[in-house]
């Protein structure tokens, strides 16, 4: 995402410019209709390792593409509990950290490999058709539509639901780009709760797009989300390595929670 101009945040320095049912009809009714829709939230499957330099993409390289059988994942559940249930008894991992580390492809290729969904990040598709230009305004936006979405996705998953990034993230950007966050956000960050954090570290290459502007600052953005999750006193562990070593990693991790 890019700030517009005039923000201020702890790394403006480094910020370039220009970044804000009716009730029952009867059955003769509900026969000419057709059978009631009920409404699916949809998975995002943006491929953000698509691009052979894009971050992320030797994850899928190493084996993990979309067309992975999912029948031989070692965490499908014999019967699964019903979708009412799900969220209370599912793990919840969030993929932390700095932007451009492959946080988005992990996410998407864990679930694959655990057979489950995952919540993709909603900054982003808010922010694409904005050329990545963030407000002010969009932090509260943001902020509810990532927290819907896990909401939505936890009755859809298989013992354990990867997130892509989280509000606590959102409120460390907002710190970064406006210099505050709503308070709103920051109590809604301290009361979600994950059971596991990866926090993935800053030693793969940058790769530039509309949405990321700091590459001279990979380094301190990392310092400030390592000093959050201590802070909120969250489980974490830092993945590093190259894609194939920080798939190995998170999955090891992983499997440790479920089993």
């Amino acid at each position: 995402m890019r700030r517009p101009s005039g923000s201020e945040g702890d790394l403006r320095s480094v910020v370039p410019a220009g970044s804000e049912t009716r009730a029952e009809q009867g059955s003769e009714t509900r026969a000419e209709q057709g059978p009631a829709r009920r409404f699916t939230p949809s998975i995002s499957r943006r491929d953000a390792g698509a691009a052979g330099n894009a971050p992320g993409a030797g994850y899928t390289n190493a084996g993990l593409a979309e067309g992975h059988s999912q029948s031989a994942s070692p965490s499908s559940p014999s019967p699964r509990r019903p979708e009412c249930v799900r969220p209370y008894f599912i793990k919840r991992v969030c993929v932390f950290g700095p932007e451009s580390t492959g946080k988005s492809t992990l996410a998407r290729d864990l679930a694959v490999r655990f057979d489950t969904v995952y919540v993709a990040e909603f900054a982003r598709g808010l922010l694409d058709p904005k050329q990545g230009v963030c407000h002010a305004s969009d932090i509260p936006l943001i902020a509810r539509g990532q927290a819907a979405a896990e909401d939505a996705l936890a009755r859809r998953a298989n013992k354990v639901l990867f997130c892509d990034t989280d509000l606590l993230l959102t409120t460390i950007w907002s710190d970064v780009l406006f210099g505050d966050c709503p308070t709103w956000i920051r109590t809604t960050a301290q009361q979600r709760q994950y059971d596991l954090y990866l926090l993935l570290d800053v030693d793969v290459p940058w790769v530039d797009d509309q949405q990321r502007y700091l590459p001279y600052a990979r380094q301190e953005f990392f310092d400030r989300c390592r000093q959050a999750l201590e802070s909120h006193q969250r489980t974490f562990v830092v993945i590093h390595g190259n894609w194939t070593e920080r798939f190995e990693q998170a999955c090891r991790q992983v499997q440790q929670l479920l089993d």
